[in-house]
Protein backbone atom coordinates (compact mmCIF):
# COMPACT_ATOMS: atom_id res chain seq x y z
CA UNK A 1 0.00 0.00 0.00
CA UNK A 2 1.61 3.41 -0.90
CA UNK A 3 -0.01 6.74 -0.03
CA UNK A 4 1.10 9.16 -3.14
CA UNK A 5 -0.73 12.24 -1.55
CA UNK A 6 -3.42 12.75 1.13
CA UNK A 7 -6.01 12.22 -1.98
CA UNK A 8 -4.08 9.61 -4.02
CA UNK A 9 -3.83 6.07 -2.65
CA UNK A 10 -2.58 2.78 -4.18
CA UNK A 11 -2.72 -0.44 -3.30
CA UNK A 12 -0.87 -3.69 -5.02
CA UNK A 13 -1.94 -7.14 -4.29
CA UNK A 14 0.10 -10.33 -5.31
CA UNK A 15 -2.10 -13.76 -4.75
CA UNK A 16 -1.55 -17.71 -5.43
CA UNK A 17 -3.46 -20.31 -4.25
CA UNK A 18 -3.74 -23.80 -4.81
CA UNK A 19 -6.36 -26.72 -3.66
CA UNK A 20 -5.33 -30.78 -4.94
CA UNK A 21 -7.20 -33.73 -4.16
CA UNK A 22 -5.47 -37.39 -5.02
CA UNK A 23 -7.01 -40.54 -4.43
CA UNK A 24 -5.68 -44.08 -6.03
CA UNK A 25 -6.76 -48.09 -5.16
CA UNK A 26 -5.69 -51.39 -6.27
CA UNK A 27 -7.69 -53.78 -6.65
CA UNK A 28 -6.70 -57.48 -6.53
CA UNK A 29 -8.01 -60.37 -7.66
CA UNK A 30 -9.52 -63.38 -6.38
CA UNK A 31 -7.86 -66.18 -5.00
CA UNK A 32 -7.57 -68.33 -8.42
CA UNK A 33 -8.22 -65.87 -10.80
CA UNK A 34 -6.19 -65.28 -13.56
CA UNK A 35 -6.73 -61.50 -14.21
CA UNK A 36 -4.29 -58.50 -13.20
CA UNK A 37 -4.36 -56.16 -10.52
CA UNK A 38 -5.73 -53.00 -11.60
CA UNK A 39 -5.23 -49.34 -10.51
CA UNK A 40 -7.92 -46.70 -10.50
CA UNK A 41 -6.57 -42.68 -10.04
CA UNK A 42 -7.96 -39.58 -9.56
CA UNK A 43 -6.01 -36.65 -9.52
CA UNK A 44 -7.89 -32.92 -9.43
CA UNK A 45 -5.96 -29.37 -9.19
CA UNK A 46 -6.94 -25.92 -8.83
CA UNK A 47 -4.48 -23.19 -8.81
CA UNK A 48 -4.31 -19.71 -9.79
CA UNK A 49 -1.71 -16.72 -9.46
CA UNK A 50 -3.02 -13.32 -9.63
CA UNK A 51 -1.80 -9.48 -9.85
CA UNK A 52 -4.48 -6.94 -8.83
CA UNK A 53 -3.56 -3.17 -8.77
CA UNK A 54 -5.99 -0.85 -7.24
CA UNK A 55 -5.86 3.06 -6.81
CA UNK A 56 -8.27 5.47 -4.63
CA UNK A 57 -8.65 8.90 -5.45
CA UNK A 58 -10.53 11.47 -2.89
CA UNK A 59 -11.55 14.17 -4.53
CA UNK A 60 -13.76 15.88 -2.10
CA UNK A 61 -15.43 15.10 0.89
CA UNK A 62 -18.61 14.20 -1.16
CA UNK A 63 -16.55 12.29 -4.42
CA UNK A 64 -14.04 9.36 -4.11
CA UNK A 65 -13.06 7.50 -7.45
CA UNK A 66 -11.71 4.15 -7.45
CA UNK A 67 -9.70 2.24 -10.47
CA UNK A 68 -7.98 -0.98 -11.13
CA UNK A 69 -7.03 -3.70 -12.82
CA UNK A 70 -6.68 -7.28 -12.04
CA UNK A 71 -4.88 -10.32 -14.10
CA UNK A 72 -5.32 -14.09 -12.50
CA UNK A 73 -3.36 -17.26 -14.42
CA UNK A 74 -5.27 -20.42 -13.60
CA UNK A 75 -4.35 -24.33 -13.94
CA UNK A 76 -6.68 -26.85 -14.12
CA UNK A 77 -5.88 -30.21 -14.12
CA UNK A 78 -8.59 -33.02 -13.88
CA UNK A 79 -7.42 -36.79 -14.50
CA UNK A 80 -9.44 -39.87 -13.71
CA UNK A 81 -8.28 -43.74 -15.24
CA UNK A 82 -8.81 -47.39 -14.19
CA UNK A 83 -5.80 -49.28 -16.01
CA UNK A 84 -6.01 -48.32 -19.73
CA UNK A 85 -9.37 -47.09 -19.54
CA UNK A 86 -8.99 -43.14 -19.43
CA UNK A 87 -12.26 -41.15 -18.62
CA UNK A 88 -10.52 -37.45 -17.67
CA UNK A 89 -7.90 -36.39 -18.69
CA UNK A 90 -8.01 -32.32 -19.12
CA UNK A 91 -5.34 -29.75 -18.75
CA UNK A 92 -6.29 -26.20 -19.10
CA UNK A 93 -4.57 -22.65 -18.08
CA UNK A 94 -6.99 -19.93 -18.93
CA UNK A 95 -6.14 -16.37 -18.23
CA UNK A 96 -8.76 -13.84 -16.51
CA UNK A 97 -8.29 -10.28 -17.02
CA UNK A 98 -10.56 -7.06 -15.55
CA UNK A 99 -10.17 -3.42 -15.72
CA UNK A 100 -13.18 -1.52 -13.33
CA UNK A 101 -13.96 1.80 -12.36
CA UNK A 102 -16.32 3.28 -9.38
CA UNK A 103 -17.60 6.85 -8.81
CA UNK A 104 -19.18 7.44 -4.89
CA UNK A 105 -20.79 10.43 -5.16
CA UNK A 106 -23.03 12.88 -3.12
CA UNK A 107 -24.73 14.97 -5.53
CA UNK A 108 -26.65 16.93 -2.45
CA UNK A 109 -26.68 15.73 0.87
CA UNK A 110 -29.54 13.42 1.52
CA UNK A 111 -28.40 11.48 -1.40
CA UNK A 112 -25.28 8.76 -1.45
CA UNK A 113 -24.75 7.45 -4.96
CA UNK A 114 -22.32 4.56 -5.87
CA UNK A 115 -21.43 4.15 -9.71
CA UNK A 116 -19.60 1.66 -11.84
CA UNK A 117 -18.24 -0.18 -14.46
CA UNK A 118 -16.39 -3.72 -14.80
CA UNK A 119 -15.17 -5.33 -17.59
CA UNK A 120 -13.47 -8.63 -18.27
CA UNK A 121 -12.20 -11.63 -20.22
CA UNK A 122 -12.08 -15.16 -19.70
CA UNK A 123 -9.30 -16.71 -22.64
CA UNK A 124 -11.41 -20.29 -22.25
CA UNK A 125 -13.97 -19.31 -24.65
CA UNK A 126 -12.58 -16.23 -25.41
CA UNK A 127 -15.59 -14.53 -23.56
CA UNK A 128 -15.57 -10.62 -22.67
CA UNK A 129 -17.86 -9.03 -20.75
CA UNK A 130 -18.69 -5.41 -19.45
CA UNK A 131 -21.54 -4.46 -17.40
CA UNK A 132 -22.72 -2.03 -15.18
CA UNK A 133 -23.00 -2.00 -10.95
CA UNK A 134 -25.43 1.05 -9.07
CA UNK A 135 -26.72 2.03 -5.58
CA UNK A 136 -27.97 4.54 -4.32
CA UNK A 137 -28.42 5.36 -0.44
CA UNK A 138 -31.34 8.62 0.08
CA UNK A 139 -31.18 9.95 3.45
CA UNK A 140 -34.90 10.82 4.26
CA UNK A 141 -33.57 12.07 7.95
CA UNK A 142 -30.40 11.56 9.72
CA UNK A 143 -31.32 8.48 11.35
CA UNK A 144 -33.52 6.98 8.59
CA UNK A 145 -32.03 6.02 4.84
CA UNK A 146 -33.40 3.85 1.66
CA UNK A 147 -31.18 1.88 -0.33
CA UNK A 148 -31.83 0.41 -4.09
CA UNK A 149 -28.75 -1.55 -5.95
CA UNK A 150 -27.91 -3.28 -8.81
CA UNK A 151 -25.59 -5.38 -10.37
CA UNK A 152 -24.46 -8.47 -12.71
CA UNK A 153 -21.92 -10.97 -12.09
CA UNK A 154 -20.19 -13.58 -14.03
CA UNK A 155 -18.41 -16.44 -12.38
CA UNK A 156 -15.93 -18.33 -15.01
CA UNK A 157 -15.34 -21.14 -12.99
CA UNK A 158 -18.03 -23.49 -11.52
CA UNK A 159 -18.70 -26.60 -10.02
CA UNK A 160 -21.67 -28.75 -11.31
CA UNK A 161 -24.86 -28.95 -9.31
CA UNK A 162 -25.17 -32.53 -8.27
CA UNK A 163 -28.38 -34.79 -9.20
CA UNK A 164 -27.44 -37.14 -6.16
CA UNK A 165 -28.36 -34.98 -3.23
CA UNK A 166 -26.09 -36.90 -1.02
CA UNK A 167 -23.16 -36.11 -3.15
CA UNK A 168 -23.87 -32.36 -1.90
CA UNK A 169 -23.78 -33.55 1.92
CA UNK A 170 -21.18 -35.54 2.47
CA UNK A 171 -17.11 -35.21 1.69
CA UNK A 172 -16.99 -36.68 -1.57
CA UNK A 173 -17.72 -33.01 -3.32
CA UNK A 174 -13.87 -32.69 -2.55
CA UNK A 175 -13.84 -35.01 -5.77
CA UNK A 176 -16.14 -32.64 -7.77
CA UNK A 177 -14.40 -31.10 -10.94
CA UNK A 178 -14.53 -27.17 -11.34
CA UNK A 179 -15.39 -26.72 -14.78
CA UNK A 180 -14.24 -23.17 -16.38
CA UNK A 181 -16.43 -21.36 -19.34
CA UNK A 182 -15.87 -22.73 -22.57
CA UNK A 183 -17.27 -23.02 -25.85
CA UNK A 184 -19.61 -25.53 -24.93
CA UNK A 185 -20.96 -23.94 -21.26
CA UNK A 186 -20.59 -20.09 -21.14
CA UNK A 187 -19.99 -18.65 -18.30
CA UNK A 188 -22.41 -18.22 -14.77
CA UNK A 189 -24.52 -15.17 -14.64
CA UNK A 190 -26.39 -13.74 -11.69
CA UNK A 191 -28.18 -10.42 -11.53
CA UNK A 192 -28.85 -8.94 -8.45
CA UNK A 193 -31.96 -6.27 -7.16
CA UNK A 194 -31.47 -5.00 -4.03
CA UNK A 195 -34.01 -2.51 -2.09
CA UNK A 196 -33.62 -1.96 1.90
CA UNK A 197 -33.49 0.62 4.40
CA UNK A 198 -31.59 1.36 7.67
CA UNK A 199 -32.39 2.84 10.95
CA UNK A 200 -30.24 4.16 13.71
CA UNK A 201 -31.95 4.21 17.38
CA UNK A 202 -28.37 5.26 18.78
CA UNK A 203 -24.54 5.31 17.76
CA UNK A 204 -24.83 1.65 18.74
CA UNK A 205 -28.10 0.48 18.01
CA UNK A 206 -29.12 0.28 14.71
CA UNK A 207 -31.58 -1.79 12.17
CA UNK A 208 -31.87 -2.92 8.73
CA UNK A 209 -34.28 -4.28 6.30
CA UNK A 210 -33.73 -5.56 2.93
CA UNK A 211 -34.90 -7.42 0.34
CA UNK A 212 -33.21 -8.77 -2.73
CA UNK A 213 -33.92 -10.74 -5.92
CA UNK A 214 -31.32 -12.98 -8.22
CA UNK A 215 -31.46 -14.21 -11.25
CA UNK A 216 -29.33 -17.20 -12.04
CA UNK A 217 -28.52 -18.49 -15.59
CA UNK A 218 -25.93 -20.95 -17.17
CA UNK A 219 -26.05 -23.40 -14.40
CA UNK A 220 -24.69 -26.52 -14.27
CA UNK A 221 -25.75 -30.05 -13.15
CA UNK A 222 -24.32 -33.52 -13.30
CA UNK A 223 -25.65 -36.62 -13.00
CA UNK A 224 -22.64 -38.20 -10.91
CA UNK A 225 -20.36 -37.07 -8.38
CA UNK A 226 -17.53 -37.91 -11.33
CA UNK A 227 -18.61 -37.23 -14.64
CA UNK A 228 -18.10 -39.82 -17.53
CA UNK A 229 -18.26 -42.98 -15.34
CA UNK A 230 -20.60 -45.18 -16.15
CA UNK A 231 -20.36 -43.45 -20.12
CA UNK A 232 -18.34 -44.60 -22.67
CA UNK A 233 -15.12 -44.21 -22.82
CA UNK A 234 -13.89 -41.38 -24.85
CA UNK A 235 -17.27 -39.68 -25.23
CA UNK A 236 -18.00 -35.94 -25.56
CA UNK A 237 -18.28 -34.60 -22.54
CA UNK A 238 -21.51 -32.45 -23.49
CA UNK A 239 -23.27 -35.27 -22.27
CA UNK A 240 -22.34 -34.75 -18.85
CA UNK A 241 -23.76 -31.58 -17.99
CA UNK A 242 -26.95 -30.07 -17.93
CA UNK A 243 -27.53 -26.14 -18.49
CA UNK A 244 -29.90 -25.11 -16.63
CA UNK A 245 -31.34 -21.94 -14.83
CA UNK A 246 -32.30 -20.42 -11.38
CA UNK A 247 -33.59 -17.76 -9.20
CA UNK A 248 -33.43 -16.74 -5.26
CA UNK A 249 -35.39 -14.07 -3.49
CA UNK A 250 -36.27 -13.55 -0.04
CA UNK A 251 -35.98 -10.26 3.18
CA UNK A 252 -34.04 -9.65 5.67
CA UNK A 253 -34.39 -8.25 8.82
CA UNK A 254 -31.16 -7.36 11.14
CA UNK A 255 -31.00 -5.61 14.70
CA UNK A 256 -27.44 -4.75 15.81
CA UNK A 257 -26.40 -3.53 18.97
CA UNK A 258 -22.44 -3.51 19.52
CA UNK A 259 -20.93 -6.55 19.28
CA UNK A 260 -24.54 -7.89 19.71
CA UNK A 261 -27.55 -8.80 17.10
CA UNK A 262 -30.65 -10.47 16.04
CA UNK A 263 -31.67 -11.50 12.94
CA UNK A 264 -34.22 -13.31 10.36
CA UNK A 265 -34.66 -13.67 7.18
CA UNK A 266 -37.22 -15.07 4.90
CA UNK A 267 -35.78 -16.57 1.65
CA UNK A 268 -36.50 -19.06 -1.63
CA UNK A 269 -34.36 -20.39 -4.03
CA UNK A 270 -35.39 -22.41 -7.42
CA UNK A 271 -33.38 -24.16 -9.75
CA UNK A 272 -34.67 -25.60 -13.68
CA UNK A 273 -33.13 -28.30 -15.90
CA UNK A 274 -34.51 -30.21 -18.19
CA UNK A 275 -37.35 -28.13 -18.28
CA UNK A 276 -38.81 -29.67 -13.77
CA UNK A 277 -38.27 -27.25 -11.41
CA UNK A 278 -37.46 -27.77 -7.66
CA UNK A 279 -36.51 -26.35 -4.59
CA UNK A 280 -32.43 -27.81 -4.38
CA UNK A 281 -30.87 -28.86 -1.00
CA UNK A 282 -30.04 -25.97 0.43
CA UNK A 283 -33.27 -23.57 -0.06
CA UNK A 284 -33.68 -23.10 3.80
CA UNK A 285 -37.04 -20.76 3.88
CA UNK A 286 -36.77 -19.71 7.63
CA UNK A 287 -32.96 -18.26 9.38
CA UNK A 288 -32.61 -16.95 12.32
CA UNK A 289 -29.34 -15.83 14.35
CA UNK A 290 -29.09 -14.51 17.81
CA UNK A 291 -25.62 -13.74 18.64
CA UNK A 292 -25.29 -11.79 22.10
CA UNK A 293 -21.10 -10.76 23.78
CA UNK A 294 -21.10 -10.04 27.46
CA UNK A 295 -17.96 -8.11 28.63
CA UNK A 296 -17.15 -9.75 32.34
CA UNK A 297 -14.39 -7.46 33.14
CA UNK A 298 -10.88 -7.13 33.02
CA UNK A 299 -10.48 -8.28 29.09
CA UNK A 300 -12.70 -10.95 29.40
CA UNK A 301 -15.49 -11.52 27.59
CA UNK A 302 -18.99 -14.25 26.93
CA UNK A 303 -19.92 -15.10 23.38
CA UNK A 304 -23.38 -17.15 22.30
CA UNK A 305 -24.83 -17.75 19.11
CA UNK A 306 -27.83 -19.10 18.72
CA UNK A 307 -28.98 -20.41 15.20
CA UNK A 308 -32.09 -21.95 13.75
CA UNK A 309 -32.80 -22.50 9.86
CA UNK A 310 -35.55 -24.63 8.83
CA UNK A 311 -35.21 -28.04 7.39
CA UNK A 312 -34.11 -27.92 3.70
CA UNK A 313 -35.53 -30.16 1.07
CA UNK A 314 -34.26 -33.82 0.01
CA UNK A 315 -36.04 -36.20 -2.41
CA UNK A 316 -37.92 -38.80 -0.52
CA UNK A 317 -39.27 -42.50 -1.81
CA UNK A 318 -42.85 -42.30 -2.82
CA UNK A 319 -42.43 -46.41 -3.47
CA UNK A 320 -40.93 -49.27 -3.87
CA UNK A 321 -40.21 -52.36 -6.07
CA UNK A 322 -38.45 -55.46 -5.81
CA UNK A 323 -35.88 -56.66 -7.90
CA UNK A 324 -35.27 -60.44 -8.28
CA UNK A 325 -32.02 -62.25 -9.56
CA UNK A 326 -30.14 -65.39 -9.68
CA UNK A 327 -26.72 -66.62 -9.35
CA UNK A 328 -25.10 -70.31 -9.19
CA UNK A 329 -24.77 -72.44 -6.86
CA UNK A 330 -22.21 -75.84 -5.28
CA UNK A 331 -23.57 -77.38 -8.20
CA UNK A 332 -23.38 -77.09 -11.86
CA UNK A 333 -26.03 -75.54 -13.86
CA UNK A 334 -28.11 -74.90 -10.36
CA UNK A 335 -29.39 -71.43 -9.73
CA UNK A 336 -30.24 -70.06 -6.35
CA UNK A 337 -32.95 -67.13 -6.70
CA UNK A 338 -32.36 -63.83 -4.83
CA UNK A 339 -34.38 -60.66 -4.30
CA UNK A 340 -33.84 -57.10 -2.72
CA UNK A 341 -36.27 -54.17 -2.58
CA UNK A 342 -35.42 -50.88 -4.50
CA UNK A 343 -36.94 -47.66 -3.48
CA UNK A 344 -38.97 -45.06 -6.04
CA UNK A 345 -37.99 -41.75 -5.60
CA UNK A 346 -40.94 -38.75 -5.66
CA UNK A 347 -40.41 -35.71 -7.31
CA UNK A 348 -37.20 -33.67 -6.68
CA UNK A 349 -37.51 -31.82 -3.48
CA UNK A 350 -41.11 -33.35 -2.10
CA UNK A 351 -39.69 -33.60 1.32
CA UNK A 352 -38.18 -31.51 3.68
CA UNK A 353 -35.92 -32.58 6.94
CA UNK A 354 -36.69 -31.14 10.50
CA UNK A 355 -35.51 -28.21 11.68
CA UNK A 356 -31.87 -27.18 12.57
CA UNK A 357 -30.59 -25.71 15.77
CA UNK A 358 -27.55 -25.40 17.76
CA UNK A 359 -25.87 -23.24 20.05
CA UNK A 360 -22.24 -22.40 20.46
CA UNK A 361 -20.45 -20.65 23.12
CA UNK A 362 -17.24 -19.08 23.66
CA UNK A 363 -15.14 -17.32 26.20
CA UNK A 364 -12.06 -15.15 25.58
CA UNK A 365 -9.51 -12.92 26.66
CA UNK A 366 -7.83 -10.06 25.46
CA UNK A 367 -3.88 -8.76 26.41
CA UNK A 368 -1.38 -7.36 25.31
CA UNK A 369 1.94 -9.00 23.81
CA UNK A 370 4.96 -7.13 22.17
CA UNK A 371 3.18 -3.86 21.60
CA UNK A 372 0.01 -6.05 19.81
CA UNK A 373 -3.69 -6.65 20.27
CA UNK A 374 -4.19 -10.64 21.54
CA UNK A 375 -6.99 -12.25 22.35
CA UNK A 376 -7.15 -16.09 23.87
CA UNK A 377 -10.47 -17.66 23.05
CA UNK A 378 -12.36 -21.55 24.27
CA UNK A 379 -15.13 -22.21 21.96
CA UNK A 380 -17.63 -25.24 22.21
CA UNK A 381 -19.73 -25.59 18.89
CA UNK A 382 -23.31 -27.19 19.22
CA UNK A 383 -22.49 -26.97 23.46
CA UNK A 384 -26.16 -28.87 23.83
CA UNK A 385 -25.65 -31.65 21.60
CA UNK A 386 -28.32 -31.41 19.72
CA UNK A 387 -28.70 -34.30 16.76
CA UNK A 388 -29.55 -32.16 13.87
CA UNK A 389 -30.29 -34.63 10.76
CA UNK A 390 -27.60 -34.01 7.99
CA UNK A 391 -30.09 -37.10 5.57
CA UNK A 392 -31.64 -40.08 5.99
CA UNK A 393 -30.73 -43.55 5.35
CA UNK A 394 -33.82 -45.66 3.64
CA UNK A 395 -33.62 -49.71 3.91
CA UNK A 396 -36.36 -52.40 3.58
CA UNK A 397 -36.68 -54.44 6.39
CA UNK A 398 -37.50 -58.00 6.62
CA UNK A 399 -41.15 -57.35 6.02
CA UNK A 400 -40.30 -55.60 3.11
CA UNK A 401 -41.48 -51.99 4.51
CA UNK A 402 -39.38 -49.16 4.20
CA UNK A 403 -37.91 -48.20 7.00
CA UNK A 404 -36.33 -44.19 7.44
CA UNK A 405 -33.15 -43.87 9.74
CA UNK A 406 -31.79 -40.34 10.57
CA UNK A 407 -28.34 -40.08 10.01
CA UNK A 408 -26.81 -36.71 12.30
CA UNK A 409 -23.93 -34.58 11.75
CA UNK A 410 -21.59 -33.47 14.96
CA UNK A 411 -24.33 -34.91 17.56
CA UNK A 412 -21.87 -33.81 20.29
CA UNK A 413 -19.98 -31.03 21.96
CA UNK A 414 -17.08 -29.91 19.24
CA UNK A 415 -14.72 -27.44 21.63
CA UNK A 416 -11.85 -25.52 20.00
CA UNK A 417 -9.48 -23.00 20.93
CA UNK A 418 -6.85 -20.99 19.65
CA UNK A 419 -5.06 -17.39 19.90
CA UNK A 420 -5.27 -14.34 17.58
CA UNK A 421 -3.52 -11.24 17.41
CA UNK A 422 -3.09 -7.86 14.94
CA UNK A 423 -0.59 -5.59 14.85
Amino acid sequence: RHIFSPQVLATTMVTHARNRVSMSALEYPWPGDTADTSESKLTMRVSDAGLKEDFTVFVDSGQTLKFGAEAKRFDLSDYLGADTVVFWNLHERPWYVALYGADKWRPWQPLLINAGVRAEYFTGGGYFRAFPRVSAKYFLREDLAVSAGYGLYYQYLSIPFPRDEMIAMLPATFFQQWIPASDKYPPVSAAHYVLGGEKWFSDDVQMSVEGYYKQMANLLETGSMLPGIGEEPGADDTVRFNVGSGWAAGGEVLLRRKGSWVGYSLAFTRRTFDSTSFYPIFDARHNFNLAWTARLGRGWNLNLQWLFRSGFPYTGPIGQFQYVGEFGGRMPGYYEPYYYWIPVSGRRGNYRLPPYHRLDVGVEKAFRLFGADWAFYFQVINAYAQKNVLWYEYRTDEHGRIVREPMSILPFPLPSFGIRGGF
